[in-house]
């Protein structure tokens, strides 16, 4: 079979632009998913923040102050389950869920640490920080987490969002191709015709102004072998 100089553009090309509309794709998203997941650890860090708030010194004691309707608040997601834990520089657990896992060690008193692990079948991101109530000469760990159907929700509408406009970009970008192909292979097309109208007989030069750049060195040589029959005809 003959190779198709438009099916071979059309093939590269199409690879080509798929690539990028494959990286592209990726990259948005994972792009999309990392500021979203950044936005969720700012809201569990407020959380642990609003914790560390309701911290009182009562009688020379870490008394941790948060009643019901303070934990309906934090507790108010209707998707995800919320935890939280406080505990002493010892260790002790002074309030909260006791199903939350250690505390990682050393943990820094300027920045939050984050983690994702399991309690029991549910997967879930924690953010554990140290902090010094006013008043307070001795540091607490408070850990805050939460469930991640959330996140998981949110991570496939993103995945909706990109990934269907970029897949209408690709079959758009496709048919450009195909037609641009079309355009810019129309000049052979005349040069096919210009030949094909041509008796046998007719030994003359075909009109190189008709012949595209890439083509011209083969009309060029063809007009050349013309020249070359026609005089031998004239000899004969």
């Amino acid at each position: 079979m003959r190779r198709s100089i438009r099916k071979r553009l059309v093939l590269w090309l199409s690879l080509l632009l798929g690539s990028i509309w494959l990286v592209s794709a990726i990259g948005g998203y994972w792009l999309a998913v990392k500021f979203a997941s950044d936005a969720f650890d700012r809201e569990l860090v407020n959380s642990a923040d609003s914790v560390a708030a309701r911290i009182r010194i009562k009688n020379e004691k870490l008394v941790i102050d948060l009643p019901p309707a303070a934990q309906a608040i934090l507790r108010h997601d209707n998707t995800d389950r919320f935890y939280y834990q406080v505990l002493s520089s010892k260790g002790e657990r002074l309030s909260g869920d006791e199903c939350l896992p250690k505390p990682l060690q050393n943990l820094s008193s300027e920045r939050p640490s984050f983690r994702t692990t399991r309690i029991g079948k549910d997967e879930v991101r924690i953010a554990e920080l140290n902090t010094t109530a006013e008043g307070m000469k001795e540091e607490v760990i408070i850990q805050v987490a939460e469930t991640l159907q959330s996140r998981k929700q949110l991570s496939q509408s993103i995945l909706v969002t990109i990934i269907l406009p970029q897949l209408l970009m690709a079959i758009l970008g496709a048919s450009a191709v195909w037609f641009g192909i079309s355009v810019g292979l129309q000049p052979l097309k005349q040069l096919q015709l210009a030949i094909s109208a041509r008796s046998s007989g007719d030994l003359s030069t075909i009109d190189d102004t008709i012949s595209p750049e890439e083509t011209y060195p083969l009309v060029k040589a063809i007009n050349g072998l013309l020249d070359i029959l026609r005089e031998d005809a004239k000899t004969k």
